[in-house]
C-alpha cells in the first residue's frame, strides 16, 4: 500500500473507508446510544481505555517516563523514506521512542516500524477523512512515535513530551465530529491529567518518601516550545473561555436568580 504525505497536510489512504469501519464494528449503533465512537486518538502511550489503546495493546505498559530508543538524536531529512506518513509532520530532531521487543541497533528499521505503527493506529480511528480532527489525530499518531529529541551529550538523549496544547487542540477540533469529549473545561482537565508510574509486575512505584510516583503523558506546557513535540497552539477563544469561564458562570446564576425574584414578586 502506497503511503505519501505532502508538507503537512495528510494525503494517507485508510485500508478501510471510515464508513465500512463503521459497518464492522457497529459505531452506527453506538452513535445512536450517545456512546463515544472510538478509537479515537493515537496520542497516548499508556492508554488502556477505548479512546487509543493501540500502542499499549501492542507494546504492552511504558515503564517510566517517555525515552528515546536510540543513543543519539536523528534528523528528518536522512529518514524520509522511512518516516513514510509522518515524513511531513516529523520537521524536527526527533528520535524513535523506545518501545519494549525491539533491537534499536538497526536505526532505519526501527524507524519504518514506528511510523508504520502510527499508521496501524490512525487507520482504525474513525473520523472522516481530510477533516481537521482526522489530521490532529494523524499528528498525534507521529509525534507519539517519535518525539523531538534533545542531545545531553554523547550517548545521551532526551525525548520531549507532546504539548499539552496538542492534546487540547485535536479534543477541540474533534469536537465537531462524533466526538463525546464534553466542554472544553473537561478537555483542559484530560490533557492535564497524570497517572501512577508502574514497573514491569504493574506495581506502583515509590518515590523516597513512599509516595506513588505519577507519569504525565502531556507536557506542562503549550506549544510551539522546544521542550515538547508538537507545535499546535489554542484557539483564542479557548484560552478566553477557560480564563472567563468561572466569572460566565457565575453571572449566568446572578442574571437567573434575580429572573427568578422578579417572577416571584
Amino acid at each position: 500500500m502506497a503511503v505519501f504525505l505532502l508538507a503537512q497536510s495528510s494525503m494517507a489512504k485508510k485500508t478501510k473507508s471510515t464508513q465500512i469501519l463503521a459497518i464492522d464494528k457497529g459505531w452506527y449503533l453506538q452513535a445512536k446510544t450517545g456512546h463515544q465512537i472510538c478509537p479515537c486518538s493515537c496520542m497516548e502511550r499508556n492508554d488502556e481505555s477505548s479512546y487509543g489503546s493501540y500502542w499499549k495493546e501492542k507494546y504492552g505498559q511504558e515503564e517510566g517516563d517517555i525515552a528515546c530508543g536510540t543513543e543519539a538524536c536523528l534528523v528528518p531529512a536522512g529518514f524520509q523514506a522511512e518516516l513514510g506518513m509522518c515524513k511531513g509532520i516529523v520537521d524536527y530532531t526527533f528520535c524513535p521512542r523506545k518501545v519494549k521487543g525491539w533491537n534499536t541497533t538497526d536505526t532505519n528499521s526501527f524507524v519504518k516500524q514506528l511510523a508504520a505503527d502510527a499508521f496501524g493506529c490512525w487507520d482504525i480511528t474513525t473520523w472522516d477523512e481530510g477533516t481537521e480532527c482526522d489530521k490532529a489525530v494523524i499528528k498525534g499518531a507521529c509525534y507519539a512515535a517519535f518525539p523531538r529529541c534533545e542531545s545531553l551529550g554523547v550517548g545521551k538523549t532526551s525525548a520531549k513530551k507532546i504539548c499539552r496544547s496538542t492534546c487540547q487542540y485535536e479534543r477541540i477540533v474533534c469536537r465537531n465530529g462524533r466526538s463525546a469529549y464534553g466542554p472544553r473545561n473537561w478537555i483542559r482537565d484530560m490533557c492535564a491529567a497524570c497517572t501512577p508510574v508502574l514497573d514491569h509486575n504493574g506495581e506502583e512505584v515509590l518515590d523516597e518518601n513512599g509516595v506513588p510516583k505519577e507519569s504525565c503523558p502531556f507536557a506542562e506546557m503549550d506549544g510551539p516550545d522546544n521542550g515538547c513535540t508538537g507545535g499546535a497552539e489554542l484557539p483564542s477563544a479557548f484560552i478566553g473561555l477557560t480564563e472567563w469561564s468561572g466569572a460566565i458562570y457565575f453571572i449566568c446564576i446572578f442574571v437567573i436568580v434575580g429572573w427568578v425574584g422578579k417572577r416571584l414578586k
